[in-house]
């Protein structure tokens, strides 16, 4: 899933586009793995960016712990 966000404050105003991974991890859970790209004015570049993250990083996530963390958000 890919999305575009804008952040912004008194003093700054920034746009972002990113992506996110649902990994499910287990039983009734699933780990949530997200990048953003700050634009900074070139939404190719930050296309290309995200696009090669999720390309080189996502298909590699993989849980490393057979119990659940014993926090839940």
């Amino acid at each position: 899933m890919s999305f575009r966000a804008i952040t912004a404050t008194l003093l700054l105003r920034d746009e972002y586009i990113g992506t996110l991974a649902l990994v499910p991890a287990w039983p009734q859970q699933c780990l949530v793995v997200a990048i953003a790209v700050s634009v900074r004015g070139d939404d190719g570049r930050a296309a290309k960016v995200r696009d090669r993250f999720a390309r080189e990083v996502f298909p590699f996530l993989e849980r490393t712990s057979s119990r659940p963390p014993p926090d839940l958000y």
